[in-house]
């Protein structure tokens, strides 16, 4: 759980580093932000974790939902260079 917590605070944090242009994406110019890299375990860990807390954890599913978008949005950031 303290994990999870971290990468959502970690996600929130990094946000503010590159003002979005009107159209939601990077403002021209801006560098495209780098990815971590989660090891198979890693991603194993934070599933289960995840899965035991069950529903009442609904607030940080719709958190981690919200970092898989960014990540598909850095991955499209990084194609276009």
């Amino acid at each position: 759980m303290r994990i999870c917590l971290c990468l959502v605070s970690s996600l929130i944090l990094a946000g503010c580093l590159h003002q979005p242009n009107s159209a939601g994406g990077l403002a021209p110019g801006a560098g495209c932000p780098p990815l971590k890299h989660y090891s198979r375990s890693q991603q194993d860990r934070l599933n289960a974790e995840l899965k035991a807390c069950g529903s009442a954890c609904a607030g940080l599913r719709g958190a981690l939902s919200d970092y898989y978008v960014l990540r598909q949005q850095v991955r499209a950031c990084r194609k276009r260079r």
